[in-house]
């Protein structure tokens, strides 16, 4: 009886420890690969969405102007996410990426565009091709929408208060300038 609860115990534990004996032995040449590690998916947890974000916001302060009309505009945007922040990050953010896209929609009707709602899938493509955002300011917004869709889909786990509201910035200030097109 007591051999087969051992044979049965080292059965169930025989891959689980091999498996950490390997890991601690390679362990140091583990760890000199992690600064190349582009994208790590533990427990629906994103380590890519900080990298794109601030790439996302380093293209941003280029190619999207902050006047001083959105900066005033920005602040109680921000007051509306912060709140929103405390209930849920990928709430805030999705509330945040929503500015983008009523912003966008604005801007399109402004030019006489046909907006159809149900597809705003690829949206960028409409506003580069009519002349209301560049090239760069296209993949802020493609990039913006991706990392909304990482965020609303993985849940909460995957966003950092932080990078919520560093979202929520650069989203806010595409959308002013989205406005702001004449």
């Amino acid at each position: 009886m007591w051999l087969d609860f051992i044979a049965s115990l080292v059965d169930s534990l025989a891959w689980p420890l091999i498996t950490l004996l390997i890991l601690y032995t390679l362990r140091n040449p583990l760890l000199e690969l992690m600064p190349f590690l582009k994208r790590l998916k533990i427990q629906n947890l994103e380590l890519e969405f900080s990298d794109k974000l601030k790439e996302l916001g380093s293209q941003a302060s280029r190619t999207v102007p902050l006047t001083r009309e959105a900066t005033l505009t920005k602040r109680d945007s921000q007051d509306q996410i912060l709140e929103l922040l405390v209930v849920s990050r990928s709430a805030a953010i999705a509330e945040a990426w929503r500015e983008v896209e009523e912003a966008a929609v604005d801007a399109a009707r402004r030019h006489n565009i046909d907006v159809k709602l149900h597809n705003l899938n690829r949206f960028e493509k409409t506003l580069l091709e009519n002349d209301i955002i560049d090239e760069q300011q296209a993949k802020i917004y493609s990039g913006l929408r991706s990392l909304r869709n990482s965020a609303v889909h993985e849940g909460d786990a995957a966003v950092s208060d932080s990078n919520a509201l560093a979202f929520a910035d650069l989203s806010i200030q595409l959308a002013e300038h989205l406005r702001g097109m004449k």
